[in-house]
């Protein structure tokens, strides 16, 4: 995913971006190793405690905050 930045990518999922919308994503990752970088997501209700393992940036159904 090199090159491409948080604006693009929310306007690819139809989802409204906010804040640091022109940051570089550089690889996916697993919601609890991720970078601040890194795109993860948690499909899951079981995985919403992982985001709090990495340098994660918040995302909900919709929604992008950095």
């Amino acid at each position: 995913m090199s090159g491409y930045v948080i604006a693009q990518i929310a306007k690819e999922l139809s989802a409204r971006a906010e804040g640091a919308v022109e940051m570089s994503i550089t690889r996916l990752s697993e919601p609890a190793t991720a970078a601040a970088d890194h795109l993860a997501l948690a499909m899951s209700q079981k995985y919403l405690s992982d985001l709090t393992k990495g340098r994660v940036i918040f995302s909900d159904m919709g929604r992008v905050q950095v």
